[in-house]
């Protein structure tokens, strides 16, 4: 997922715990975050990008709430969602996805997601595992961007 969420053009991926994510340790956390960053920088020579992909510190929702604030739009998946098309979103401005776990969100995370800004878009009429969820939204942003 890293190595193609960079060559669709994504500069930050942050990794964050829900209710429903798998449990990882910090410790287990940072090991897999250096290996994200390796594949993410090894993607990047490859595709002939101008700036790196940073993998940030994992974080909790609530912490994802404060990230956000520097996005112009702010997008959560959810299979009740609108469906996303051009009229939804400003392509020209900075955007944030916000991809949940297999199993998707609680209503509760979804409540709070709404709550601190970030309209909720359906990318498809199926369920999504959380990597292909990540393939299909950029490459939505990025054909809205032709």
């Amino acid at each position: 997922m890293v190595e193609k969420a960079v060559e669709l053009g994504v500069d930050k991926i942050i990794p964050f715990r829900s209710e429903r994510s798998k449990p990882y340790s910090n410790e287990s956390f940072d090991k897999l975050k250096d290996r994200w960053q390796r594949i993410a920088d090894q993607a990047l020579s490859q595709c002939r990008r101008d700036f790196r992909c940073v993998i940030e510190p994992i974080c909790d929702l609530n912490s994802l709430k404060l990230i956000t604030g520097e996005y112009h739009n702010k997008i959560g998946f959810d299979p009740t969602g609108s469906k996303l098309n051009k009229a939804n979103i400003d392509t020209t401005k900075s955007t944030i996805f916000i991809i949940g776990p297999e199993g998707g969100f609680s209503d509760k995370e979804l409540l709070g997601v709404k709550a601190w800004g970030a309209d909720l878009y359906s990318v498809s009429d199926n369920i999504l595992r959380t990597e292909t969820a990540v393939f299909y939204a950029l490459s939505v942003i990025n054909f809205l961007k032709l």
